[in-house]
């Protein structure tokens, strides 16, 4: 299946892509939170806030390795 997106920046895409059936509801979501805490750890002055990105780093990863191999074709 070949989709056409026409967004830019992140969340554009991300919005793009739930439109077009690629992300779930809940996966959309987390990817948007993923993008705003990657914002946010540029100004980050308090160490509770560090502590709370990265305790979801790993559901990030597991998020984004999921679509990695959905996406990634089989040679």
């Amino acid at each position: 299946m070949q989709v056409n997106l026409e967004a830019v920046g992140p969340t554009q895409v991300i919005r793009a892509a739930h439109q077009a059936k690629l992300l779930t509801e809940k996966d959309t979501e987390k990817l948007l939170l993923m993008i705003k805490d990657r914002n946010h750890s540029s100004h980050i002055y308090k160490e509770e806030t560090a502590d709370k990105i990265v305790g979801n780093i790993a559901v990030y990863y597991q998020l984004m390795k999921k679509y990695i191999d959905k996406l990634t074709p089989l040679d």
